[in-house]
């Protein structure tokens, strides 16, 4: 049929069988169609009798396989080479020589130790958490079969696992769960580049956090903490501190046990001995607020016993059990003891006693100084014994 072997080899060079075969090496090592033209232009060099060996050795070389391997570990790594890295030319002789393709490199470098070193750093970085095996096992064959480096991260970063990282944060650091606008917030901001340190150093530093140790100062020791004192404790949160840990030290710190001094003086007018100190702040930081604690302090028996007290002593009589709730009350909603003695020293009872004194001493009405004077008597701690003395002295001199 042919006439001669220059004939034969143009029209096997011309062949349907040798168009698909340059196609597919194009394919093979460039990961893409080659143009019509370009495959053309290889079926003329296989007519002037270059052979397909030289070819597929020729493509293998090119600029558009050498941009293949590096969008390859571009894509899926995140890795940045260029056409002079080891990584280009050694995949290259592997194509030449060892028969590898750009879907055998593709397998090679997505279940390699640096597939898996990157995997295990989007985890660590995202959600501060190391992948089991499997779990980098399925993303490997997840790259190799078309996910990419930033698939990679839009999975990790969103969904479950994602949002129960940044729930636990919260939790953590402010002692509340997130609003579903923030959890979608800092999924948005982890696929955009923030990382886990990111999250945790903004929460410790955002205005839940603030408000938050906030509360738990006016909750567990009653007053409004300043801005050094929130931006030192929010340092302290980014730093690895928890809600817990705010409670805890403000409930049984030095401030705290100042405080609770305090209210039993103002309370119940005795000095808290240190047990009594550690009692409450444990109770405090057990969950405990300032506020009950007034309560119950002032619905005591060291309350009601300094109440009792204090009528014997200024009015001479025995309070009543409705007298004594009341004052209880009273001084859970604020009253202090110092309060507390000066209304009664100054109260019609006792106006009522000092007048009695001066009847019986003077036959007449005290004055209004000598009324105040005798008042101010009880306030300072003088017994009804002591001003009756008093005046009655005051008679006889």
């Amino acid at each position: 049929m042919y006439s001669n072997y220059s004939s034969l080899v143009t029209t096997l060079a011309n062949s349907s069988e040798a168009y698909q075969t340059l196609s597919s090496y194009f394919v093979d090592y460039t990961g893409k169609n080659a143009l019509n033209s370009i495959i053309t232009q290889g079926q003329a060099l296989l007519a002037s009798q270059d052979s397909l060996g030289s070819l597929k050795n020729d493509i293998i070389a090119s600029a558009q396989t050498s941009d293949a391997i590096i969008s390859l570990y571009y894509d899926k790594l995140d890795l940045t080479i260029t056409a002079s890295s080891n990584q280009v030319s050694a995949w290259e002789s592997a194509m030449q020589s060892g028969g590898a393709t750009l879907a055998t490199a593709t397998q090679a470098v997505t279940h390699g130790v640096e597939a898996a070193a990157v995997i295990s750093s989007v985890y660590s970085s995202k959600l501060n958490y190391t992948p089991s095996s499997n779990e980098i096992a399925s993303w490997e064959d997840a790259l190799g079969n078309g996910a990419t480096y930033n698939s990679l991260i839009s999975a990790v970063s969103s969904g479950g696992e994602a949002q129960s990282v940044i729930s636990n944060v919260y939790q953590q650091k402010t002692g509340i769960n997130p609003s579903s606008n923030a959890l979608s917030a800092w999924e948005n901001a982890f696929i955009g580049g923030f990382t886990y340190t990111d999250l945790v150093n903004a929460v410790s530093h955002g205005s839940e956090a603030s408000t938050a140790i906030t509360t738990v100062y006016e909750q567990k020791i009653g007053i409004t903490p300043s801005a050094t004192e929130i931006d030192a404790w929010q340092d302290y949160l980014a730093q690895g501190a928890t809600y817990r840990d705010i409670v805890s030290n403000v409930s049984q710190g030095n401030e705290a046990r100042q405080v609770i001094a305090a209210v039993y003086q103002d309370k119940t007018g005795i000095v808290a001995a240190s047990a009594q100190i550690d009692a409450w702040a444990s109770y405090l930081a057990s969950g405990g607020n300032y506020s009950t604690m007034v309560s119950i302090i002032s619905h005591g028996v060291e309350a009601q016993s300094m109440i009792t007290n204090a009528y014997q002593k200024i009015l001479n009589i025995t309070a009543s059990s409705a007298q004594i709730s009341a004052w209880q009350d009273t001084m859970s909603n604020g009253v202090t003891y110092a309060t507390f003695v000066s209304t009664l020293a100054h109260g019609v009872e006792a106006q009522a006693i000092i007048t009695q004194f001066y009847m019986t001493s003077f036959a007449r009405a005290p004055t209004d100084a000598e009324l105040a004077a005798a008042m101010t008597l009880f306030q300072n701690g003088a017994t009804y014994t002591q001003v009756k003395n008093t005046i009655a002295s005051s008679a006889r001199s």
